[in-house]
């Protein structure tokens, strides 16, 4: 469903858009988003239909297939890659995504980038990608930790797995 609403930011009209979906082996979850064609902003959501305590998760991708296992990321889901140093915590105002373990590291190579082209530490981030598309190869072991106070967020093993 789609609703034109208000955008937060600049107050112009924008699009909300609201899918409820079943996620295997999860639950229904409603997924949100908002977008402004005035000022750019976006942000979108996985709300669980069911309360749920906190939850971590831990996943030791050991293995190519295991960078597809499903990565559900509420905006509350703090995320780890202990090997890398790395912490992505949430501000409540995260969004939330749906994918993959290689769509997570994707994400955050694409992050780092942006902080490249706004000259943050350019040797730091520069030797921090080259090790995340490692990992995206799948031959070197580490570890994604996903911790939510909400319980919203989730890695599910593969079907076949």
């Amino acid at each position: 469903m789609e609703i034109k609403t208000r955008c937060p930011v600049c107050g112009q009209e924008a699009m909300s858009t609201f899918l409820v979906y079943n996620i295997p082996n999860f639950g229904e979850a409603v997924l949100t988003s908002i977008s402004c064609q005035h000022c750019g902003y976006k942000s979108s959501d996985v709300i669980l239909t069911e309360e749920s305590n906190p939850k971590r998760y831990t996943l030791v991708i050991d293995s190519p297939e295991k960078l597809d296992y499903r990565v559900i990321r509420s905006s509350h889901g703090n995320i780890k890659i202990p090997e890398l140093g790395l912490e992505i915590k949430s501000t409540g105002f995260t969004d939330s995504y749906i994918t993959n373990v290689e769509g997570v590291l994707l994400r955050i190579e694409d992050d780092l980038k942006e902080k490249i082209r706004n000259k943050q530490n350019e040797k730091q981030i520069d030797d921090l990608i080259k090790k995340i598309r490692e990992l995206r190869g799948g031959k070197t072991k580490f570890t994604l930790e996903i911790d939510d106070p909400t319980g919203n967020s989730a890695i599910i093993p593969r079907q076949s797995d």
